[in-house]
């Protein structure tokens, strides 16, 4: 009997070769397919794959880098306005207004020590 059911299974097998293979192939893929999480390379970290929840983390925090550079240097020109009609009102009235120019000193003041800040905090973080 064991004789028996050995010849039929290498006769299956030896007629049905491509086929028996083909099974095992589909088999793997669909292992492979259902298992393995699809893997991407991140954008922040050139070198590292990840999977699609940390990419979309990593475009959120991209965006949000993307707009806080946005709102500095809308900062920044609105500051280059403000300096720019100061100057034109000291060019067309011809004196100055000096609690302007104290105002105007001050938030340059301030900015230094806002960046300064910033580097110490960078430099020596709390832990």
């Amino acid at each position: 009997m064991k004789k028996l059911l050995r010849n039929v299974w290498i006769e299956l097998s030896n007629h049905n070769r491509y086929k028996m293979v083909a099974i095992i192939f589909c088999m793997f893929i669909l292992v492979w397919v259902y298992g393995c999480p699809i893997k991407c390379n991140s954008l922040l970290h050139p070198g590292e794959k990840i999977e699609f929840d940390q990419l979309q983390a990593e475009v959120d925090e991209f965006f949000a880098a993307a707009e806080h550079e946005a709102n500095d240097v809308a900062r920044q020109d609105e500051f280059r306005q403000y300096l720019f009609s100061q100057s034109l009102l000291v060019a067309s009235t011809g004196s100055l207004n000096w609690l302007t120019v104290f105002t105007s000193l001050g938030t340059i003041f301030g900015v230094g020590a806002t960046a300064d800040n910033v580097r110490y905090r960078l430099r020596f973080p709390k832990a």
